[in-house]
């Protein structure tokens, strides 16, 4: 018997289908989900880091920061610290997604960190080294900022964009994401269901700031 083209072989074109079907068809099916838009204008910082060392908005265009503020003129630790410590062990354990020489260039790695804005009895008072020892801040993810507590309330109203009001970050147990830019991106609570939404909004402005650094001024 004679043998059948494989341009005419039924067998041939449905395996090809198979194989062709799926990663065409993808991108009509794959879901984004846009990265959150900012909610506040680029904010100023004039707090004080580790150390005494200023705090500003050099600091924060470093890095997107997942930021909470927290009242830390008692003895304990404060308990946004608390709230907020299984995102932290979550984000050191799936920071990157693969291993071996790629690691580093996947996944959010050191890009996303957790800022702690402490609010201290005045600015001569900052004490984050010791905030940081009471609240066993012992990974690299934790980034700590503070002043007196004026001055923190403050910053916390330009971020929720109500400067000049009274802030609900503290009433309302609440964070927010600071984009490289300097500007909020939402609101989120701190419960459960909150930790589990930032997770997932912070990577979604990181992918944004990195595809804009990537493509340069020409995605502007």
């Amino acid at each position: 018997a004679s043998k059948v083209p494989l341009r005419k072989n039924p067998w041939f074109w449905g395996v090809l289908a198979c194989l062709l079907f799926p990663p065409l068809i993808r991108p009509l099916t794959r879901n984004i989900v846009e990265a959150p838009e900012p909610t506040s204008p680029p904010v100023t910082a004039q707090l004080l880091g580790k150390g005494g060392s200023p705090f500003g908005e050099a600091e924060l265009e470093q890095r997107i920061h997942i930021t909470i503020i927290v009242d830390a003129r008692g003895p304990s630790c404060p308990e946004g610290v608390e709230a907020i410590r299984p995102l932290v062990e979550r984000m050191d354990i799936q920071a990157y997604a693969g291993r071996g020489l790629l690691a580093r260039r996947a996944g959010f790695g050191e890009d996303i960190r957790v800022l702690v804005v402490a609010g201290f009895a005045s600015a001569e008072e900052v004490d984050l080294t010791g905030l940081e020892t009471r609240c066993a801040m012992d990974t690299e993810r934790w980034a700590l900022a503070g002043s007196g507590m004026g001055e923190v309330e403050a910053f916390a109203a330009d971020l929720e964009g109500r400067s000049g009001e009274l802030t609900t970050f503290l009433s309302h147990r609440r964070m927010t994401i600071i984009d490289t830019e300097r500007r909020a991106r939402g609101l989120y609570g701190l419960d459960e269901l909150g930790l589990d939404e930032v997770y997932h909004r912070a990577r979604h402005v990181l992918r944004d700031d990195r595809i804009d650094a990537r493509d340069g001024p020409e995605s502007l």
